[in-house]
């Protein structure tokens, strides 16, 4: 018995030894960064700033790979069917809350909490409502007020299901007790044109999509839906400003590993993704995306997963959002 014991420890003391060399010598090579989603737009574009960034502090090549499709849950798959040995990471989003939200225990192939280590967020991407200039619309009480006299004749744009233009429409209808009539588009884009082109009236996403047809004064921002004004945007009242606190919806970047990767290189990685968010270069080009940097550790990160998870799950559940 006492020579099982004793083989039992060393065993185990072999296996800690060995998984603390093994983060010693890391990274040897190059490491995988997956993106969710397509190249363009704010999450392709920060996650390469991160890429770069990690690049230059970890001595090894950080490549960005572009894995869309499903919102983001083939890359979540791929990616939690990775080895646990650092050299594939994830480029997590909002997709890691509002997924688990939409399709409820069991519903995914994979657990979030269950099969990915946070390591660190990374920036908030906050919501705005913007409108058509022609509604003649200059805040969100006129915005209200003339939905409230029009039921269901303010049209909105939506993606559907569990996106976030969707659950930002519905949690805007709830808080403010008005129904919009929801278009269904199948991205940003053709959205966007339809906004500009007088085809609907309301359509919530952040202000730097649409910056250019704001200067052109085809499109009007009534609010940012974050609880401070974005240093990017510094013009722009909240919610909270005009009278509506505690109404806020932002999209959020972070990076994640498969379950299992050694406690070590998780520090390290958390430890230069929070020296990058806080270096000025690297923040400044992330403000420029109009995201607002943040930084935090792994078990913050985990909470900000469980409750962005739990609050989507509400409204989901209120509005009766189905999986597409």
């Amino acid at each position: 018995m006492i020579a099982i014991v004793l083989r039992l420890v060393l065993a185990t003391a072999c296996m800690i030894v060995s998984a603390s060399a093994y983060a010693q010598t890391w990274p040897a090579r190059a490491i995988k960064l997956v993106i969710p989603f397509p190249p363009g737009g704010n999450t392709d574009s920060s996650a390469r700033v991160v890429a770069q960034a990690l690049q230059e502090r970890l001595g090894q090549a950080v490549v960005p790979e572009n894995r869309p499709g499903a919102a983001s849950r083939i890359a979540m798959e791929a990616v939690a069917k990775s080895p646990p040995d650092g050299y594939t990471l994830i480029y997590a989003t909002t997709t890691f809350a509002t997924n688990t939200a939409l399709y409820g225990p069991g519903g995914l192939p994979f657990d979030v909490l269950r099969d990915f280590v946070p390591i660190s967020h990374v920036a908030y991407y906050p919501y705005t409502v913007m409108v058509r200039s022609s509604l003649g619309v200059n805040s969100v009480q006129e915005l209200v007020a003339r939905a409230r006299q029009g039921a269901g004749k303010i049209t909105a744009g939506t993606l559907g299901g569990g996106t976030m233009p969707n659950l930002a429409l519905e949690l805007f209808q709830k808080r403010m007790a008005v129904d919009f009539l929801p278009v269904p588009y199948k991205g940003t884009g053709p959205a966007l044109t339809d906004l500009i082109a007088d085809r609907i009236d309301v359509y919530f996403e952040g202000r730097i999509v649409a910056e250019g047809h704001i200067k052109a004064g085809k499109v009007k921002v009534l609010a940012l839906a974050w609880a401070n004004r974005s240093p990017n945007s510094p013009d722009l009242p909240t919610f909270a400003e005009v009278g509506y606190p505690g109404f806020e919806v932002t999209a959020w970047f972070g990076v994640a590993a498969p379950a299992g990767t050694p406690p070590a290189i998780v520090a390290r990685l958390n430890r230069e993704l929070v020296a990058i968010v806080k270096d000025p270069a690297w923040n400044q080009k992330l403000v420029q995306m109009d995201l607002i940097p943040t930084g935090t550790s792994a078990a913050e990160f985990e909470k900000i997963i469980r409750d962005d998870t739990a609050k989507w799950a509400g409204v989901i559940k209120e509005a009766g959002i189905k999986p597409d």
